[in-house]
């Protein structure tokens, strides 16, 4: 093997690092063939290019993973658990400079929920208790003024019809919003979790 072979073979290795690291890599190997008095000597003194270019990633947070080693295939290469360590540290430090924005951000999303949830069911019951006054009242002017007596038991038959139709699908949308609200809280959390084990 030659010098150009050798350091073509630790290029081709090297070529997933950034430019700079690979660079001076290179220059280094350079240096030692132009320091060498024979070329072969250097190359048999230095060993595989191979190994070479394995421990230089493993140096720079690379782990190596042999596809085939009795072959010499190509080695694949893939950011070992020290880059994803610090991805796990810089989103701990974000959320936790970021603590004022997200966690205001999270408690209005919170109170405009709660509020939604206290409307709907306020108004239900208002609904209810509206229909259910009117229809007593009715009954009670039955007996003083009958027409009017009536039209009160009538409107608030209407009124207990509509707010018992609007029931079923007022408490089934706050239903279906609150395990919504849930399962997204728990997929953030898993979420979270997982990345932090991966």
């Amino acid at each position: 093997m030659t010098k150009k072979d050798f350091i073509d073979i630790l290029r081709k290795r090297l070529s997933v690092l950034p430019k700079e690291e690979m660079e001076e890599a290179l220059r280094y190997y350079e240096e030692f063939f132009e320091d060498a008095e024979d070329e072969q000597k250097a190359v048999n003194e230095l060993g595989s290019p191979e190994k070479i270019a394995e421990q230089i990633l493993v140096e720079n947070g690379f782990s190596i993973d042999d596809s085939n080693s009795s072959s010499q295939a190509e080695n694949t290469v893939s950011p070992a658990s020290k880059k994803k360590n610090d991805k796990i540290l810089t989103t701990i430090i974000l959320l936790i400079i970021t603590f004022p924005v997200w966690i205001t951000v999270i408690s209005v999303a919170f109170a405009l929920i709660f509020s939604f949830f206290a409307v709907g069911f306020a108004l239900t019951i208002s609904l209810i208790c509206a229909a259910a006054a009117l229809v007593a009242g009715g009954i009670i002017l039955l007996f003083t003024s009958a027409p009017f007596g009536l039209l009160l038991i009538g409107a608030g038959l209407v009124l207990m019809g509509l707010s018992i139709l609007l029931v079923s699908p007022v408490f089934s949308l706050l239903g279906k919003a609150f395990s919504l609200i849930v399962n997204g809280i728990r997929n953030l959390s898993t979420r979270f979790i997982a990345q932090r084990e991966v």
